[in-house]
């Protein structure tokens, strides 16, 4: 921590009832990332989008049985009692 806490601290305050607009437009500005950055963090986002989705198709039988026949209904809880 390079900062000594009473810096830290005086920051805080400062922060504490700012505008909360003007904090957004600040945050976001240094939320930005540089191209290569950016079409990383895309790339990854999109390979695990690609996981999920093959995952799901995987046991996607089982979910919509499972919809159809909720353990709520009384039919799901005699197919439950049947298994």
């Amino acid at each position: 921590m390079d900062q000594p806490v009473a810096s830290l601290r005086a920051h805080l305050r400062a922060a504490y009832l700012r505008d909360e607009s003007e904090a957004l437009r600040d945050l976001i500005a240094e939320a930005r990332l540089e191209a290569g950055a950016a079409a990383r963090v895309q790339a990854g986002a999109r390979e695990l989008v690609r996981n999920v989705r093959a995952r799901q198709g995987a046991s996607a039988g089982m979910q919509s049985f499972l919809q159809e026949y909720d353990l709520s209904s009384q039919e799901g809880v005699l197919l439950m009692c049947v298994a």
